[in-house]
């Protein structure tokens, strides 16, 4: 309601103001003036007004709108997957794109299984840190500790393995798969190709090395130590290791898109993907692992900010298994699959897409997750 006033004066018979300023006397005889009186009269007027939304509601609104521009971007990108997104606590996308068996037309679902490639190093950066919290070994500890082929005037570290700061070289040399440890120290008998700790160089190779050192010390194979230590506190009852497991019937098969036509993906070797990418897991599983090493379910505050801090003095931003910047994230990729996962620190929001269909060129099913982070990200209140 808006109120609004307005003055009205009405002045009547004589008296009236000459032009020269001066006032005009009446004439003899005349009957005297009529005094100069206002009239106040109130108008009121009715201006309708929507009433002002609730935050809630606005930001329900929005959320709603970013599902729906994320759903048509992911359909039309031909995404063939399942997306988990979520953001400020909501789920806004829960669901499966396209096939996980073309042949039998079976479709993707949010309980289909996809392996993950290289966010597997994340199961090894835990188990790390908690034999550290256990005082079984120390990320500074000097390798050759562990695998006595790494020379140890070299002085590469565990950190510098997490950090892929090592030193160690990203190709040449043969490695020996026979065993976890023969394979450490065909690794460590290949000459650096950087000093530790000045520069960064992603490889397999570091996690390799860190995977027989977690068995060396607990004494048991990475896969039983991960499903007992770290899969089941966080409640991954839907994911393993390498070849699946009888009661994983839901692992979808693996393709490539080559000229425009989906064809299968080659065979997966898990003894060249150890402990670097065989494991196999759902978008609901990662969200809990994420969510587990947050909130403390795996890892003490410490060693969080460990995981989470990029090393010094070196133009990376990667930590223990995660790039830390712009948001939480890590990849995979494999003849037949890629991963994105990616959180803020606050555990509120996840974009986390999983396909069994990898382009040519992996940087075209990076793209789409970036193109989805950035709306994610756009969206404000």
């Amino acid at each position: 309601m808006k109120k609004e006033r307005f003055l009205t004066a009405g002045l009547l018979g004589a008296g009236l103001l000459a032009a020269g300023g001066l006032a005009l006397k009446p004439a003899a005889g005349s009957p005297p003036p009529v005094q100069q009186t206002a009239i106040q009269t109130e108008v009121h007027t009715t201006v309708q007004t929507a009433a002002p939304q609730h935050p809630e509601e606005v930001r329900t609104r929005l959320d709603e709108e970013l599902a729906a521009r994320i759903d048509e971007q992911l359909k039309k990108k031909d995404f063939n997957g399942t997306a988990l997104i979520m953001h400020r606590g909501n789920t806004l996308i829960d669901k499966g794109y396209g096939y996980s068996d073309f042949a039998a037309q079976q479709t993707n679902s949010p309980e289909a299984q996809y392996y993950v490639g290289s966010i597997t190093k994340v199961i090894v950066a835990v188990a790390i840190l908690q034999l550290q919290e256990q005082g079984k070994l120390s990320v500074d500890d000097n390798v050759h500790k562990y695998v006595p082929a790494f020379p140890e005037s070299a002085n590469v570290t565990l950190r510098g393995l997490l950090t892929h700061t090592s030193g160690l070289a990203d190709h040449g040399g043969k490695l020996d798969y026979a065993s976890a440890e023969r394979l450490a120290a065909s690794i460590g008998k290949i000459p650096l190709t950087d000093a530790p700790g000045t520069a960064w160089r992603y490889t397999d190779r570091n996690y390799m090395v860190l995977t027989a050192i977690v068995e060396k010390v607990c004494q048991r194979p990475i896969a039983e130590y991960a499903q007992q230590c770290v899969l089941q506190p966080a409640g991954m009852g839907a994911s393993g290791f390498g070849k699946p497991g009888k009661s994983d019937t839901r692992v979808t098969k693996g393709y490539m898109l080559k000229d425009g036509q989906t064809v299968p993906g080659d065979a997966l070797s898990f003894r060249a993907l150890y402990g670097t990418g065989d494991l196999y897991t759902t978008t609901h599983d990662l969200q809990r692992l994420d969510s587990a090493i947050l909130s403390g379910k795996l890892l003490s505050e410490a060693s969080r900010k460990q995981m989470f801090t990029p090393p010094e003095r070196i133009n990376s931003s990667f930590g223990f298994g995660f790039y830390t910047t712009p948001l939480y994230h890590n990849q995979g990729v494999l003849p037949g699959w890629v991963a994105f996962n990616s959180f803020t620190p606050d555990n509120q929001t996840y974009v986390i897409l999983l396909s069994n269909r990898k382009h040519q060129n992996a940087d075209e099913d990076y793209q789409l997750s970036k193109e989805v982070l950035q709306m994610v990200q756009e969206v404000k209140l």
